[in-house]
């Protein structure tokens, strides 16, 4: 698709742009947020132990999606942080 410039539009002429789909992969890739499949394990072992947490279930049934998002995303990150400690005690030791 070529675009052109048309004062506050943004688009530079004659400039290609990537679909999409294709923008979504480069920013991915960008942001290091794609995984590999060993890491996908990692992660997704963390989840795994959420899941079997009561006080998650609980939160869960008592909060909105949106809310309980918030709630999981900064338990999910503090389980990230517990288990990269684990690692690093692991391979100090």
């Amino acid at each position: 698709m070529l675009t052109q410039r048309n004062g506050s539009s943004g688009h530079c002429r004659g400039r290609r742009q990537r679909p999409a789909r294709r923008r979504r992969r480069h920013r991915g890739h960008a942001a290091g947020t794609i995984f590999a499949p060993e890491d996908r394990v990692f992660y997704d072992a963390i989840a795994d132990k959420l899941t079997q947490r009561p006080d998650i279930q609980q939160a869960a049934a008592a909060n909105s999606p949106e809310n309980f998002g918030l709630i999981l995303a900064k338990e999910f990150e503090s389980g990230v942080l517990d288990q990269l400690g684990v690692a690093e005690d692991m391979a100090l030791s």
